[in-house]
């Protein structure tokens, strides 16, 4: 029963690992679009840039955490000991799957870094 629910749970994270992926960058290439449009259409508007950076700045931090939390999970699931054949298939599944979303988190990050730095360079008349 404990093997059929974790690859339910593998089942249900690689249909929304993709999604989360696709959704976060379109969410933040969109913001930098916008800002850069806001400069364009409406003159001088970087302090309006300027307050969007404090919290990119706390997204970007906040996205850390959930990287430490998923690899010590992943760390206690890989030392499960195979019981039988089904379990060692769900904890191997599982292991990857948070590979997986670890990744993500990881793109994620560096998709908010990203967005920091255009915002940045928009602020400060860059681009």
């Amino acid at each position: 029963m404990f093997a059929e629910d974790m690859q339910d749970f593998c089942t249900r994270m690689e249909a929304e690992i993709p999604i989360f992926a696709k959704l976060y960058r379109t969410g933040t290439d969109a913001m930098a679009r916008a800002a850069s449009m806001l400069l364009e259409f409406e003159g001088d508007q970087r302090h309006v840039i300027e307050k969007a950076l404090l919290p990119i700045r706390t997204l970007r931090e906040k996205i850390k955490e959930p990287r430490t939390s998923i690899t010590s999970f992943r760390d206690v699931v890989r030392k499960f000991p195979g019981v039988t054949g089904s379990f060692i298939k769900a904890r191997d599944h599982i292991v990857v799957v948070l590979d997986n979303l670890n990744d993500e988190f990881g793109n994620a990050l560096q998709h908010t870094t990203s967005l920091e730095q255009v915002l940045e360079d928009l602020s400060k008349g860059l681009s």
